[in-house]
Protein backbone atom coordinates (compact mmCIF):
# COMPACT_ATOMS: atom_id res chain seq x y z
CA UNK A 1 0.00 0.00 0.00
CA UNK A 2 1.57 3.24 -1.08
CA UNK A 3 1.26 6.69 0.37
CA UNK A 4 -1.36 7.87 -2.15
CA UNK A 5 -3.62 4.91 -1.38
CA UNK A 6 -3.42 5.65 2.34
CA UNK A 7 -4.19 9.30 1.63
CA UNK A 8 -7.23 8.47 -0.51
CA UNK A 9 -8.58 5.95 1.99
CA UNK A 10 -8.15 8.55 4.73
CA UNK A 11 -9.95 11.10 2.59
CA UNK A 12 -12.81 8.64 2.03
CA UNK A 13 -13.12 8.03 5.77
CA UNK A 14 -12.99 11.76 6.54
CA UNK A 15 -15.65 12.55 3.94
CA UNK A 16 -17.86 9.76 5.30
CA UNK A 17 -17.52 11.15 8.82
CA UNK A 18 -18.38 14.65 7.61
CA UNK A 19 -21.51 13.36 5.85
CA UNK A 20 -22.53 11.59 9.07
CA UNK A 21 -21.99 14.71 11.17
CA UNK A 22 -24.03 16.86 8.78
CA UNK A 23 -26.85 14.29 8.62
CA UNK A 24 -26.97 13.93 12.42
CA UNK A 25 -26.98 17.71 12.92
CA UNK A 26 -29.86 18.15 10.47
CA UNK A 27 -31.72 15.26 12.11
CA UNK A 28 -31.15 16.83 15.55
CA UNK A 29 -32.61 20.13 14.40
CA UNK A 30 -35.65 18.38 12.96
CA UNK A 31 -36.17 16.12 15.96
CA UNK A 32 -36.19 19.14 18.28
CA UNK A 33 -39.28 20.37 16.44
CA UNK A 34 -41.03 17.06 15.76
CA UNK A 35 -41.44 14.07 18.04
CA UNK A 36 -39.74 11.08 16.41
CA UNK A 37 -39.95 7.58 17.86
CA UNK A 38 -36.85 5.68 18.96
CA UNK A 39 -37.36 2.98 16.32
CA UNK A 40 -37.40 5.57 13.52
CA UNK A 41 -34.32 7.23 15.00
CA UNK A 42 -32.47 3.93 15.09
CA UNK A 43 -33.31 3.15 11.47
CA UNK A 44 -32.29 6.65 10.37
CA UNK A 45 -28.90 6.33 12.07
CA UNK A 46 -28.30 3.06 10.23
CA UNK A 47 -29.29 4.73 6.94
CA UNK A 48 -26.96 7.68 7.67
CA UNK A 49 -24.13 5.26 8.42
CA UNK A 50 -24.62 3.21 5.27
CA UNK A 51 -24.95 6.27 2.99
CA UNK A 52 -21.78 7.71 4.53
CA UNK A 53 -19.90 4.46 3.96
CA UNK A 54 -21.08 4.33 0.34
CA UNK A 55 -19.99 7.90 -0.27
CA UNK A 56 -16.57 7.48 1.36
CA UNK A 57 -15.83 4.15 -0.31
CA UNK A 58 -16.84 5.37 -3.77
CA UNK A 59 -14.73 8.53 -3.42
CA UNK A 60 -11.65 6.60 -2.27
CA UNK A 61 -11.99 3.85 -4.85
CA UNK A 62 -12.52 6.24 -7.76
CA UNK A 63 -9.28 8.01 -6.87
CA UNK A 64 -7.28 4.80 -6.36
CA UNK A 65 -8.92 3.12 -9.38
CA UNK A 66 -8.06 -0.49 -8.45
CA UNK A 67 -8.89 -3.11 -5.82
CA UNK A 68 -12.36 -1.67 -5.28
CA UNK A 69 -13.67 -4.17 -2.76
CA UNK A 70 -10.49 -3.98 -0.66
CA UNK A 71 -10.53 -0.19 -0.58
CA UNK A 72 -14.23 -0.15 0.24
CA UNK A 73 -13.65 -2.64 3.02
CA UNK A 74 -10.81 -0.54 4.46
CA UNK A 75 -12.83 2.68 4.31
CA UNK A 76 -15.82 1.05 6.00
CA UNK A 77 -13.73 -0.69 8.67
CA UNK A 78 -11.88 2.50 9.64
CA UNK A 79 -15.10 4.54 9.50
CA UNK A 80 -16.94 2.05 11.72
CA UNK A 81 -14.04 1.96 14.19
CA UNK A 82 -14.18 5.77 14.41
CA UNK A 83 -17.96 5.85 14.85
CA UNK A 84 -17.92 3.13 17.53
CA UNK A 85 -15.08 4.86 19.38
CA UNK A 86 -16.85 8.23 19.29
CA UNK A 87 -20.07 6.57 20.44
CA UNK A 88 -18.34 4.88 23.37
CA UNK A 89 -16.54 8.11 24.35
CA UNK A 90 -19.87 9.94 24.27
CA UNK A 91 -21.25 7.44 26.77
CA UNK A 92 -23.51 5.47 24.46
CA UNK A 93 -23.53 1.93 25.84
CA UNK A 94 -26.33 0.78 23.50
CA UNK A 95 -23.80 -0.30 20.90
CA UNK A 96 -23.08 -3.78 22.19
CA UNK A 97 -23.91 -7.38 21.50
CA UNK A 98 -25.54 -8.86 18.47
CA UNK A 99 -26.86 -5.50 17.28
CA UNK A 100 -23.32 -4.12 17.06
CA UNK A 101 -22.02 -7.22 15.30
CA UNK A 102 -24.86 -7.02 12.77
CA UNK A 103 -24.25 -3.33 12.10
CA UNK A 104 -20.53 -3.94 11.60
CA UNK A 105 -21.18 -6.86 9.24
CA UNK A 106 -23.67 -4.84 7.19
CA UNK A 107 -21.31 -1.87 7.12
CA UNK A 108 -18.40 -3.98 5.88
CA UNK A 109 -20.50 -5.60 3.16
CA UNK A 110 -21.85 -2.21 2.07
CA UNK A 111 -18.29 -0.86 1.98
CA UNK A 112 -17.10 -3.71 -0.23
CA UNK A 113 -20.04 -3.29 -2.60
CA UNK A 114 -19.55 0.48 -2.72
CA UNK A 115 -15.87 -0.06 -3.52
CA UNK A 116 -16.83 -2.30 -6.41
CA UNK A 117 -19.33 0.34 -7.53
CA UNK A 118 -16.64 3.02 -7.35
CA UNK A 119 -14.42 1.11 -9.77
CA UNK A 120 -17.25 0.78 -12.28
CA UNK A 121 -18.53 4.36 -12.22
Amino acid sequence: MNRKMVQYIGEGVLRALIVTIIAVLIFSLISNQIAISQSVTSVLFIVFTMLSIIYGAVIATRKINKNGWVNGLLVSAIYLACIITISKLAGNDNTAGISLILRIAIGLVVGMLAGMLGINI
